[in-house]
């Protein structure tokens, strides 16, 4: 099966992506970035994947200058049909995350029937949006109702010119703030995505830090930032606004005192890979990545929720040859292991662990934009849009960032 091969042959070569980057894209992915699922992929898709992010519109009511796919107000040129989704659900399984995605997946008039048909599926429904219509509670209401899960929101900072300078509207801040209050209102669970963009919202991650973690220390909502270093790619129109990957690292790592740093969030990267690998020998799926590298960390003045040198002891134990089940009598003598092995069983994703414990949340942070993102980008989601032209379905692997050494 092509899509087993492709994955197998990216874990192989994984350190070799950083600094090999287009050889290694060329030689195992030369025509995969997007393609036509036939039965085997659906079959491999319904066993494996775990996340599953569905294109259901390209129409947006925002124009964001650094939108990666293009989205404009009135392109239907990629809108899914309600029959279009309903064999998208049938083919892929049960309990598995279902991202709406556009787009803005709130322009579909008919969303909350979507949301209904994926809870209806046995799955989980959950969306990514710029809030802009999430400022209205009744809304909000109708989305708690229909059984949306957790909403990942758009939020670039609190500086209006930032809003002015991506979509030529400064008051987009005042309806994401109205956004928050409302999905805290009605307890949805809620992740911040933040597009960090040279020269324009860098002095913005750490009150935005701060702001996250206030929100859970007083009981919101909020369980997590994912930080997008801006690349060219799609609709980037903002000149020299192209964040490099180790330029954002430093930024955030100087905001956070190096608590939030690229060292720590690679080696939860490396114990995520450690242990696909370590199940994969019992023919057990774990579910590890997101969209990139992401740690664990505790409210207060940003706490990391777990030793780098307790990670690194586990990481030196998964990577001994020895059998198996030696080395889970290793992994039980540690209380980590024990109690986030014990809730992965019972939660069966890693958002759904976090969101179990009292101030517990996330950071990430990653590149955004390119298409070797997309490319090598193959771990845990899929993707799945529409076709502008042939009016088919579409599906490519994403959900880990390429160049992270691990």
């Amino acid at each position: 099966m092509r899509t087993k091969i492709i994955l197998d042959s990216v874990h192989k070569n994984f350190k070799k992506i950083n600094n090999k980057q287009k050889e290694t894209e060329s030689r195992i992915l030369p025509n995969i970035y997007r393609f036509k699922p036939r039965e085997k992929d659906w079959e491999f898709i319904k066993r494996w994947i775990p996340t599953v992010l569905i294109s259901i519109t390209n129409r947006c009511n925002s124009f964001c200058k650094i939108c990666f796919t293009n989205s404009s107000p009135f392109d239907y040129s990629k809108e899914m049909t309600k029959e279009d989704i309903i064999k998208i659900l049938r083919k892929i399984g049960k309990n598995k995350r279902v991202i709406l995605i556009g787009g803005e997946p709130t322009l579909r008039e008919d969303l909350f029937e979507i949301i209904r048909l994926i809870k209806k599926s046995s799955n989980h429904p959950e969306i990514f949006t710029n809030g802009l219509k999430l400022a209205n509670p009744i809304y909000v209401k109708r989305l708690k109702e229909s059984g949306v899960r957790r909403v990942y929101l758009s939020f670039d900072g609190f500086s209006p010119y930032t809003y002015e300078k991506l979509v030529g509207n400064e008051k987009e801040l005042e309806l994401k703030l109205l956004a928050i209050v409302n999905l805290e209102a009605f307890g949805i669970e809620t992740i911040l995505t933040f597009r960090v963009i040279k020269n324009l919202n860098e002095n913005e991650i750490k009150k935005t830090i701060d702001f996250v973690v206030n929100r859970i220390k007083n009981g919101g909502k909020i369980k997590g930032i994912y930080f997008y270093f801006a690349t060219p790619g799609g609709r980037f129109l903002i000149k020299d606004g192209e964040i490099e990957e180790d330029v954002g690292f430093k930024l955030i790592e100087r905001v956070t005192n190096r608590i939030v740093s690229r060292e720590y969030l690679s080696e939860w990267n490396k114990l995520s890979l450690n242990l696909y690998k370590y199940f994969k020998r019992f023919g057990i799926r774990f579910v590890y990545g997101s969209s990139g590298p992401i740690g664990l960390f505790y409210t207060g003045s940003i706490k990391r929720a777990v030793s780098k040198s307790e990670i690194r002891k586990i990481n030196k134990i998964l990577e001994n040859k020895k059998n198996p089940i030696i080395l889970a009598l290793n992994l039980m003598k540690i209380r980590l292991f024990r109690v986030a092995g014990l809730l992965y069983l019972i939660k069966r994703n890693i958002m759904d662990v976090v969101s179990s414990i009292p101030n517990l949340f996330v950071i990430g942070a990653e590149n955004i934009n390119t298409e070797i993102y997309h490319r090598i980008g193959i771990r845990d989601n899929v993707w799945i849009e529409k076709d502008s032209k042939k009016g088919s379905l579409f599906v490519r692997y994403t959900g880990f960032a390429a160049g992270y050494q691990v």
